[in-house]
């Protein structure tokens, strides 16, 4: 009995188990997410919960708030200085409000994780409004907390082309 014992624990041990090892897939709220290993996967569907829940606030907001809100004073912020970052960041408040209230960013198709470095897969095109919008997914992967001191992470187009290399946040 003994033998028999040892012998299941030897092959748990060898087998890993059933996690961490082979690749793992799940799905959150309709994204598609893969692991190359269960901490993987678990990164992955820790960004896709942290998505659905900072983005329902920001993409149910009106025009007229979004502006009263992007406007309003932000301690010691001048108004003519929030101007312009949105004018050098967006291009304008109008694309600032597309990008900000877009579920796309909230909803990718795919998340992907690999070695802890994850790609996410969204409905973006190559546009300038994609490309800004890929870079506040990647905003949004630091704002995470899930994997944000890796190097490496990236945002593809709807086509798979890399719309945004992130960077690590500096520790």
């Amino acid at each position: 009995m003994r033998r028999v014992g040892f012998c299941l624990l030897a092959v748990f041990a060898l087998s890993g188990c059933g996690g961490g090892g082979e690749g793992e897939d799940s799905t959150v709220d309709g994204v598609e997410i893969s692991g190359e290993s269960s901490a993987d996967l678990k990164i992955g569907v820790d960004l896709q919960r942290y998505l659905g829940r900072n983005c329902s606030e920001v993409a149910a907001m009106t025009y007229a708030d979004f502006r009263r809100r992007a406007l309003a004073p932000h301690g010691e912020i001048p108004l003519p200085l929030i101007r312009r970052y949105i004018k050098r960041r967006y291009g304008s408040l109008r694309n600032a409000y597309l990008v900000q209230t877009s579920t796309a960013g909230c909803r990718p198709v795919s998340i992907s994780v690999s070695q802890g470095v994850i790609v996410v897969t969204t409905r973006y095109d190559q546009s300038r409004l994609g490309r800004i919008a890929a870079w506040d997914v990647c905003n949004r992967i630091q704002g995470s907390d899930v994997a944000d001191f890796t190097n490496g992470h990236r945002v593809l187009a709807a086509d798979d082309t890399v719309l945004a290399r992130c960077p690590a946040r500096a520790g």
